[in-house]
């Protein structure tokens, strides 16, 4: 896992797996916020903190731009 690389196009933070599938994260940038909109990991590669991993290259991007962050609980 140390290996994977995550990129950014647009709205969306997103991993490639080698199956093709991707794992990723949504967000919209608002009035100086990033919002946390969704995530999505493919059932294969659930468990294995691939989110986990979107999620903290959001924020710190969010930190870096200073930005702050508020998840949307849907």
């Amino acid at each position: 896992m140390s290996n994977v690389s995550i990129e950014r196009k647009g709205s969306v933070y997103f991993i490639r797996f080698r199956d093709g599938s991707k794992a990723y994260l949504a967000v919209e940038e608002e009035d100086n916020k990033m919002y946390l909109i969704e995530t999505y990991t493919p059932e294969q590669h659930r468990g294995k903190g691939y989110a986990r991993m979107l999620v903290e290259k959001a924020i710190e991007d969010a930190e870096r731009r200073s930005l702050s962050v508020a998840p949307i609980y849907m």
